[in-house]
């Protein structure tokens, strides 16, 4: 992620969890990140207020959307997507959508500080491993998909 002697520039004037309030991540959160910043909780946030968005999810399913929908009302904020373990699928989407960050509930707090702080600085944070997942999932294009033209004039360009 960064040095770890690294300073940051840009302090964390507030976070805003968009998690349930009544989750004990969302608690846990909370008490992790209140020493660098002010944190407030829930799904409808003050918008305009907010320096980090922290967007709990669960799946990859609707990810794109609510990071969108986070962005068009928060244009200035920076937003990480929390998940409740490494779901690369659920990263990917985030980081595709816009969000500048994934974290997880297998993270130690320091490791989750020091993200918000690298991402509020406009950094991306991913976790290491999704690199290779993105190796993996690498698509190749279907060259038997295109019409006997086009590969005629792919067979030229090549």
């Amino acid at each position: 992620m960064t040095h770890p002697s690294r300073t940051f520039t840009k302090p964390l004037r507030a976070v805003w969890l968009a998690c349930d309030p009544n989750s004990v991540v969302t608690v846990g959160l909370k008490r992790t990140l209140e020493e660098r910043a002010r944190v407030r909780i829930g799904r409808g946030g003050p918008a305009g207020e907010s320096s980090s968005v922290i967007l709990c999810l669960e799946d990859a399913e609707g990810a794109t959307e609510e990071v969108k929908r986070l962005k068009e009302e928060n244009p200035e904020a920076t937003i990480l997507v929390f998940g409740s373990g490494l779901a690369l699928p659920l990263a990917q989407a985030a980081l595709r959508a816009g969000a500048r960050g994934y974290i997880h509930a297998g993270m130690r707090p320091e490791h989750i500080v020091r993200a918000v702080e690298v991402a509020a600085e406009g950094e991306i944070v991913a976790p290491r491993k999704l690199m290779e997942y993105l190796l993996a999932q690498e698509e190749h294009p279907d060259v038997d998909a295109l019409s006997a033209r086009q590969r005629e004039i792919l067979g030229f360009v090549v």
